[in-house]
C-alpha cells in the first residue's frame, strides 16, 4: 500500500486539474480551462474516495444553481 506521501501525490495529481472551490472559483477555473482548450470537455467531478454521497449531492445542486448557468455563457471562439 502506498504510504501517506505517495497517497498525498496521487491525490494532488488527480485533483490539480479538475476545478475545485467555491462556486466563483470554479467559474474562474472554467473559464481559464475554456479559453484554453474550448468547452466541450470539460469535466467536473463531484465525488471523491469516500466522500458521503450526501456530500456530493449538496455539491451538485450548488453546482447547478451557481456555476451550470455561468458555464453556460462561455462560449470561446474555436482553437
Amino acid at each position: 500500500m502506498a504510504d501517506t506521501l505517495e497517497q498525498s501525490a496521487i491525490a494532488e495529481n488527480m485533483t490539480s486539474g479538475h476545478p475545485s472551490g467555491t462556486p466563483d472559483a470554479i467559474i474562474e477555473q472554467t473559464r481559464a480551462l475554456a479559453e484554453g482548450f474550448g468547452t466541450s470537455e470539460i469535466t467536473f467531478v463531484f465525488r471523491y474516495g469516500g466522500m458521503p454521497l450526501e456530500m456530493a449531492q449538496k455539491s451538485m445542486g450548488l453546482f447547478a444553481r451557481r456555476v451550470l448557468p455561468a458555464r453556460h455563457e462561455l462560449n470561446p471562439a474555436p482553437i
